[in-house]
């Protein structure tokens, strides 16, 4: 039985459904473009500090972009068409400033972002594909940070309007886009609360309704206190939270599957919340720090709740991709 279902479980984990190879297709794409742009700009940079960055991101690229080829030789995938290797240009150099370029690598490292984020949200057939999709996405995140404290280093950040109502005892500067995101989030994160609250109430499947109850408890009521001090700490009003109470919400037809399938819908939303508001976050680097944090926790829940879908089979199956023998 042991053998059986090894081989089983090993089987299953070869087989992808068609959003999963076009998330990995799209992905070594857009590899495949930022290594060439950052080919390009590693001949024309004039700053030193700004050269060697980019020379030690290439080389990081190019060993991911090995590792992201590599799954489409184990799932024999056809791959786009690849970066030319070596690259010459003609270009005025003066006229491609390092500001310029390195805004570039920015938006092209918030494009993977993108993808990586919508790779992982699609794989629900494959685990091991995810975990591709996941671990791919953190790094991301992080390298975004640093990008973002770099570029601000060397002044080549073009400041969002600050928030002029900060209280005279906070130090802190806070741009207008992240004073927004601070307070969507925690009304995102209130509205979150109550609809998992009623479906608590409505759960028949004790399973399910310990999913809710830890959800609740161990994690969005500890996002809603963080939040809450940040809103208190740059005297951001507060959104109206509701106060009613579910236990008598009478017979409702509602399925545990159904509340299930909304609940992963709403995580999967939820993520997508948070990369925006990091992409936005550029004034303050301890409040994209909780963005970080909210999307790489929220990521780590979507992970879990798939897992635990596709045990109750409650994940809608998506087309298989058959590879061609």
């Amino acid at each position: 039985m042991v053998f059986g279902t090894r081989r089983k479980t090993e089987t299953a984990q070869q087989i992808l459904n068609v959003q999963e190879v076009y998330a990995l297709w799209d992905l070594l794409k857009a590899k495949y473009n930022q290594s060439e742009h950052m080919n390009i700009y590693t001949n024309l940079a004039h700053d030193t500090e700004f050269k060697a960055l980019l020379t030690k991101m290439l080389k990081t690229e190019r060993n991911e972009t090995m590792e992201l080829e590599n799954q489409f030789r184990k799932y024999k995938i056809e791959s786009p068409s690849p970066v030319r290797k070596d690259v010459k240009t003609s270009v005025n150099t003066e006229i491609l400033t390092d500001e310029f370029m390195a805004g570039i690598i920015l938006f092209l490292n918030q494009e993977l972002l993108e993808l990586g984020l919508r790779g992982f949200r699609s794989s629900t057939t494959n685990d091991s594909i995810r975990d591709y999709f996941l671990n791919f996405t953190k790094k991301i995140i992080f390298l975004h940070d640093d990008l973002i404290k770099y570029l601000k280093l060397k002044g080549w950040v073009d400041p969002a309007p600050s928030y002029p109502n900060i209280p005279s005892t906070s130090s802190e500067k806070i741009n207008v886009g992240e004073v927004f995101n601070l307070w969507d989030h925690l009304t995102y994160r209130y509205t979150t609360v109550e609809i998992t609250e009623i479906y608590n109430v409505l759960a028949q499947d004790g399973d399910f309704k310990l999913l809710l109850t830890r959800g609740i408890q161990g994690i969005l009521n500890k996002e809603i206190v963080r939040l809450e001090g940040e809103l208190t700490s740059f005297g951001i009003p507060f959104p109206k939270q509701s106060k009613r109470i579910y236990e008598h919400l009478g017979t409702v037809e509602i399925s545990d599957e159904s509340m299930f399938k909304q609940l992963h819908s709403g995580i999967q939303s939820a993520t997508g919340v948070h990369a925006q508001s990091l992409k936005q976050s550029s004034t303050n680097d301890r409040v994209r720090k909780i963005f970080n944090d909210l999307l790489l926790s929220e990521m780590n829940v979507l992970d879990n709740i798939i897992k635990y879908g596709k045990v109750k089979g409650w994940i809608q199956p998506i087309p298989s991709f058959n590879a061609v023998k």
